[in-house]
């Protein structure tokens, strides 16, 4: 018998140019997710747009929250 066990791990990002502009257009291709120095294969990936009323809410920093990215990857071991 083989058990396989996975955990998903949801990575968010967000991502500006040079002049603090948020960049919008980025897919799954363009990010690279290393676990202990190695590659991770990313299953789901979605653009967020912070745009709602919830979403633009300040953080704890002052700022307010911007689109992101949400990337996923799954975790699994043999047992």
């Amino acid at each position: 018998m083989v058990r396989i066990t996975t955990n998903l791990v949801q990575v968010d990002a967000v991502v500006t140019d040079r002049d603090g502009k948020q960049v919008t257009d980025l897919g799954a291709d363009d990010f690279e997710i290393l676990e202990n120095g190695r590659p991770q294969q990313i299953t789901n990936f979605s653009y967020i747009n912070a745009a709602s009323p919830a979403a633009s809410a300040p953080t704890r920093s002052g700022s307010k929250c911007s689109p992101r990215a949400a990337a996923s990857y799954s975790k699994g071991r043999a047992a």
